[in-house]
């Protein structure tokens, strides 16, 4: 069908943007969620093995997005090697079978593991894509043409992109004067720690 199509146009234009230090695993969810294939590279065969993937790719009889979204999230705490950032893209008509605990709890604890959801057709449940997105931190696109595959695709990687640096300690140390100590460190939600007799701070 129609929605279909469009999730595999979508899928064309993101695999070949895939640099080779990227990984790429695809997960399908209909009444269940199932892994097609392990994180692989995109060289240039993991390229060709993940088009092959979505050309074989069809339309089932359920949405079961939970299941689906754990199954990605395992993918992801189970891999060998840690690239610099991690998501999950999330291709969906929105229209729900199981509505129970869509979003993993560990998502929802922020893991630095955004979601960036992408609706297709007129049917999606908007209000459930969109938290799911709000909530891990990702992005929203609703695509029902070709032409809105690149915009939606652009948005997603502004994000992707926007990534400079992650698990950053700062150490500040108190050199001069010598009775001069650190009183309080104002980081946000970031964890502080004050050592050598408040001369020295650490946020992590």
């Amino acid at each position: 069908g129609t929605k279909i199509a469009l999730v595999k146009q979508a899928m064309r234009v993101i695999i070949p943007k895939l640099g080779q230090h990227d990984r790429l695993s695809i997960v399908t969810f209909s009444y269940v969620a199932h892994r097609l294939f392990h994180l692989s590279r995109m060289t240039y065969a993991g390229i060709n093995l993940a088009n092959q993937t979505v050309d074989s790719l069809t339309s089932g009889g359920g949405t079961n997005i939970a299941d689906g979204l754990k199954k990605g999230l395992k993918v992801i705490l189970e891999r060998k090697y840690n690239n610099a950032s991690s998501v999950i893209i999330l291709f969906s008509d929105g229209v729900i079978t199981d509505s129970d605990s869509i979003l993993p709890s560990s998502i929802q604890n922020r893991l630095q593991i955004p979601v960036h959801t992408f609706a297709f057709g007129e049917n999606h449940a908007s209000v459930c894509l969109h938290t799911i997105s709000n909530d891990s931190g990702g992005t929203y696109s609703y695509i029902d043409s070709e032409e809105k595959i690149m915009n939606a695709y652009l948005g997603c990687m502004k994000c992707l992109l926007c990534v400079v640096a992650k698990d950053v300690r700062v150490t500040v140390d108190c050199e001069q004067p010598h009775d001069q100590k650190l009183i309080q460190i104002n980081a946000g939600e970031c964890p502080v720690e004050l050592r050598k007799r408040n001369k020295q701070g650490e946020i992590a």
